[in-house]
């Protein structure tokens, strides 16, 4: 078969981080165009005058997230992958993302090889069509500001960044996770083009996707230099924890820490949202990298499993509209409702906590189920049972400390 949909300069080994790059390069040219463009239509008054137009760039990034989530499953439905050999790169067959995720047989050389279902691309195309159900329903104008709809579209933030990740540590590992030595042409091992055309137009997709769903969350969360100072402090503690303070609990990397209670507090201090960006992203990247077993554990182990702590946030400022406008015996129903706001965010943290981890013991370990869990209840549950405990043992403290610096 020759190569026809492949992109040219065949010879040059497609590297992930290569084509990453130059998707990145294609998606910052993209925005760069559509700011200045806005610009120049806002600077000759189109915009106000066409109410097409208004809505366009009013909604433009909503509405970039919906057609890339639109673009994106098509493409993973029908793209492909193409496996290839350097001594005779005409030889080709392509593989269909659909194969790739959920199974299926495919023609490589001239043999027919068997893909096993895969739970990365799985997860990976559940979680664009997440996204996109979000994002819509964060455009409906009735529940625009509602608290429902801040949880939901908070929630997509996860969902936009997941299928990225996911698909990072697939094509990373293909090799490991396909055995196709069995594929061979003149004693040589195929090798994987990552970069066919449909499938740079679906990492393009899922790029955009990672990043103007955060983008519109995050820039209306303003830090100030306090803020800054407080969680970074915070986040210091956490990270030292989380290295020198724990109890070894596997010998393969669960232990019983103490980091949670620092971003907790950050959590019931900032908000959930300002919480998931120091638990999830900062101190997750950080202690990722100083923990040294891989960068693919990042999006089951600590993006989704510490970024669940912002959950304790999220139901402390939800519990405050019970005792809010209560004139008698504030304070009390401000301890109390706090205290089961936080006990009730301590629980869905651990939940979480146990999907990421569990996620990553399965596929990443290759892990039962059963396994899985059995595996991270000898440390989990007794981590969130300690943190929950000194959180609450803190929660007089804190909610003093809120009362004079709001």
């Amino acid at each position: 078969m020759v190569l026809t949909n492949t992109i040219s300069l065949k010879s040059i080994d497609w590297h992930l981080l290569l084509v990453l790059s130059i998707v990145a390069l294609g998606v910052a040219a993209l925005l760069v165009g559509y700011y200045y463009l806005k610009k120049f239509l806002e600077k000759k008054g189109i915009i106000e005058k066409n109410k097409f137009l208004k809505f366009i760039f009013t909604n433009s990034n909503d509405l970039f997230v919906l057609i890339s989530t639109v673009v994106a499953f098509f493409l993973f439905m029908g793209g492909s992958v193409c496996v290839y050999f350097y001594a005779d790169p005409d030889i080709a067959d392509f593989v269909k993302f659909f194969t790739l995720a959920f199974g299926g047989e495919a023609k490589l050389i001239d043999s027919t090889f068997e893909f096993k279902s895969n739970l990365l691309l799985i997860f990976a195309l559940v979680a664009i069509i997440l996204t996109g159900i979000l994002t819509a329903i964060g455009m409906v104008e009735k529940i625009k500001n509602s608290k429902i709809n801040k949880v939901l579209q908070g929630f997509s933030i996860i969902t936009a960044i997941l299928p990225l990740l996911l698909i990072a540590i697939y094509f990373t590992n293909f090799f490991k996770i396909n055995d196709v030595s069995s594929v061979t042409l003149h004693d040589e091992w195929p090798s994987l083009d990552y970069c066919t055309y449909d499938a740079f137009f679906f990492y393009l997709s899922i790029l955009l996707i990672a990043v103007c769903k955060p983008s519109k969350l995050f820039a209306s969360i303003k830090y100030t230099t306090r803020e800054i100072c407080e969680e970074g402090v915070l986040i210091a503690l956490a990270i030292v924890l989380d290295n020198f303070v724990k109890i070894k609990v596997q010998s393969g990397g669960g232990s019983v820490g103490f980091a949670a209670i620092p971003l907790f507090i950050i959590a019931i201090r900032h908000g959930p949202y300002k919480g998931f960006v120091a638990s999830a992203v900062i101190f997750g990247l950080i202690t990722c990298m100083l923990d040294g077993y891989g960068f693919q554990t990042y999006p089951f182990d600590y993006f989704i499993g510490f970024g669940g702590y912002c959950l304790v946030g999220l139901f402390f400022n939800l519990f405050k509209l019970f005792y809010k406008n209560k004139k008698e015996d504030y304070a009390q129903a401000e301890f109390i409702y706090s205290f089961i706001a936080v006990t009730i965010g301590c629980f869905l943290a651990m939940v979480v906590r146990y999907i990421g981890s569990c996620s990553s013991s399965m596929i990443l370990y290759e892990y039962t189920l059963v396994d899985a869990l059995i595996y991270n209840s000898t440390y989990i549950p007794m981590t969130m049972l300690i943190d929950w405990v000194a959180v609450l043992l803190l929660l007089k403290p804190i909610l003093l400390i809120n009362k004079k610096f709001n």
